[in-house]
């Protein structure tokens, strides 16, 4: 009895590599292993099913994808009780297209029930030793993460050194119904300028004593170098907002997530997704400057069940903390941004500043 607890206890997969990128597989789902080479490319079996085939058959494959690489099969796996339908694992997750080469590795895995009684398999580059781990260490994946239809993983599996994601393979399949999307924009509204909406004093500025000793200060950043010509632009938060302020961490982009979410870090053993501020916000995105001199600002939120959510922004390495009250004029000319997402604009001498709305925008 405690040798089954402890079995359920143990999770063993296997590293599925395309490119320099790395995913895990829970080996219950493996059957087998095979080489790419015995893959019959579907270019070379159309013919063959053509000549068997009427011209309506013909169109309805056309139709239904049967030949489409679009599906992504690249081909069929030879077997007695009927060829394995064969799909490539980067084309699923929107990767970098793995060739068809000799050194590939073909995954044969066992059928989705809800979906076909037949097995399949997935194409990948190279594949790993079983590792054996504890359950706990595959932990869900934020809810900010988690939100999009095209969701293809179980979990991260949270390793000493990085973050291993774990497929799905009934999210995988292509045949898969997607899920119903959660999509984090949902509440937005078009894009809006914030003349006539800011209010006169939005909440992390206000000069009340009361509010001004428990947040004594806040902390001024910016996402992006100013563009010549116009007013800049920064972000402001109160201190009691920011854990931490990060010079550099590993980062696993999680494919399927929303477009503005860049991946994951592992921070004080929690999964936090990193997100682009600019893309959330229906600004120009800031992709062109991040590099190794950016900064993750590690931000805290009250979410829904009052537990807290945390989230990073990548910014510019210049941040500035101010003490409260600080002296500012109402907006008179604010950017164009989604306004679901900030509670308030004001100016200040030198810069328009933007009061993120974090319970907006760390929802899903």
């Amino acid at each position: 009895m405690a040798n089954e607890i402890t079995a359920m206890r143990k999770l063993r997969f296997i590293r599925c590599n395309i490119g320099e990128e790395s995913y895990g597989l829970d080996m219950s789902w493996v059957r087998s292993i095979q080489r790419a080479d015995q893959i019959k490319p579907v270019a070379e079996l159309k013919p063959r099913f053509l000549a068997d085939k009427s011209k309506n058959d013909v169109e309805a494959d056309e139709r239904t994808g049967f030949f489409d690489e679009a599906r992504n099969r690249i081909g069929w796996l030879p077997a007695e009780d009927g060829d394995i339908p064969v799909y490539s694992l980067a084309s699923r997750l929107g990767r970098t297209t793995t060739t068809l080469a000799s050194y590939g590795r073909v995954v044969v895995l066992n059928p989705v029930i809800i979906i076909s009684n037949r097995p399949w398999a997935l194409l990948v580059d190279r594949v790993s030793q079983v590792v054996e781990i504890s359950s706990e260490q595959l932990v869900p994946l934020p809810a900010l993460v988690n939100c999009s239809s095209s969701n293809y993983f179980r979990g991260a599996i949270r390793l000493e050194e990085e973050l291993v994601l774990l497929l799905a393979p009934e999210l995988v399949h292509p045949d898969a119904a997607p899920r119903a999307r959660q999509s984090p924009n949902a509440a937005l509204r078009p894009a809006t300028d914030f003349k006539n909406h800011v209010p006169s004093a939005p909440p992390v500025f206000s000069d009340t004593k009361k509010k001004a000793r428990r947040d004594k200060q806040i902390l001024l950043f910016s996402t992006s170098d100013p563009v010549p010509g116009e007013r800049a632009l920064s972000f402001a938060l109160s201190i009691t907002q920011v854990p931490e302020i990060l010079n550099t961490a590993q980062l696993t982009r999680v494919p399927g997530a929303p477009s503005f979410v860049l991946g994951l870090i592992n921070w004080r053993n929690r999964l936090v997704p990193v997100i682009d501020l600019n893309a959330r916000l229906g600004l120009r995105s800031a992709e062109g400057w991040r590099n190794e001199r950016s900064r993750l600002l590690i931000v805290r939120s009250s979410g829904e069940s009052k537990t807290d959510v945390y989230a990073g922004l990548v910014i510019r390495p210049t941040i500035r903390a101010l003490r409260l009250p600080v002296a500012y004029k109402p907006c008179q000319s604010s950017p164009v941004i989604e306004k679901h997402f900030v509670s308030g604009i004001i100016e200040l001498e030198k810069e328009t500043v933007a009061i993120p709305d974090l319970p907006q925008i760390l929802r899903y």
